[in-house]
């Protein structure tokens, strides 16, 4: 039924279609949220980036613990089914990672924000993203429906319960824990690049919390001025030690632990420091 249903909908397949839905897929790739999610922190207002990165986070953890469990195969190779950036196809197929993030992100963006063009955003471009995925062959029905429900439910009842704990320390340790035990068990290279970039967002966030306290009401020119050093830092920390060290599970971790600890930590450290 499920390659039925592929099968009539890459039916409409040509050039055109090809590119918008690339395009579409690349709105939920997690390097694009994070750069969205950053100009909220550094410029916008902290709290409400901080716990969008928490509920990104989240997310990322739920859906690689579900694909390491259920283990469920991808549709490509099948009989009838064109197969387009399979690159973006890592790892198990359910549930979507593209429709449970861009779901998870966009819905908080507008529980945040609560704008009419938060909510156009919070409903259109993750359906549009999960279609994506249907057009491009790699991911079944249900792995979309999953992930646009998981990333719209986990959403909602972390904006409810995450500014309730007043103090985060005790749920940074047992999801942390929660989420190396996984990674461990698994042997996912996500699942050790997630757990790193948990324990970098928990350090970083209590490191701002006690010795930074930086503030978003700034002038527009400082706001764009922490932005863009802030994307040329986070591209230097993140591609250079591609060039030097090699590919290991204990790397990956500690290579994302220093990324977004130095992004939700250290960066806005020199903001007090420098006045920009």
């Amino acid at each position: 039924m499920e390659l039925t249903i592929l099968r009539w909908i890459q039916s409409f397949a040509n050039p055109i279609l090809d590119r918008f839905f690339i395009l579409l897929t690349y709105l939920g790739n997690e390097l694009l949220l994070i750069a969205i999610l950053l100009f909220l922190y550094w410029t916008v207002d902290k709290e409400k980036g901080e716990w969008l990165a928490f509920s990104l986070l989240f997310s990322q953890s739920l859906n690689l613990t579900l694909k390491n469990s259920f283990k469920f195969s991808r549709p490509i190779g099948e009989e009838g089914i064109r197969s387009l950036l399979t690159e973006s196809a890592s790892g198990y197929s359910f549930p979507s990672g593209h429709s449970e993030l861009s779901s998870s992100f966009f819905y908080g963006l507008h529980l945040a924000f609560k704008k009419r063009f938060t909510l156009i955003l919070a409903v259109l471009l993750p359906i549009l993203i999960a279609f994506s995925r249907l057009y491009l062959g790699v991911h079944y029905p249900k792995d979309v429906l999953m992930g646009l429900f998981l990333g719209y439910l986990m959403s909602y009842l972390l904006y409810k319960i995450y500014p309730l704990i007043a103090d985060k320390k005790p749920l940074f340790a047992v999801l942390f824990l929660l989420i190396l035990i996984m990674a461990y068990f698994s042997k996912d290279p996500d699942a050790f690049k997630t757990a790193g970039a948990f324990l970098g967002f928990a350090a970083g966030v209590l490191y701002e919390d006690r010795f930074v306290q930086f503030k978003t009401r700034v002038s527009l020119t400082k706001k764009w001025i922490r932005f863009l050093i802030g994307m040329l830092l986070l591209f230097a920390v993140y591609y250079i030690p591609k060039f030097f060290l090699p590919v290991t599970l204990v790397l990956s971790f500690l290579r994302y632990f220093i990324l977004i600890f130095f992004t939700m930590g250290l960066y806005p450290h020199l903001f007090t420091k420098f006045d920009f």
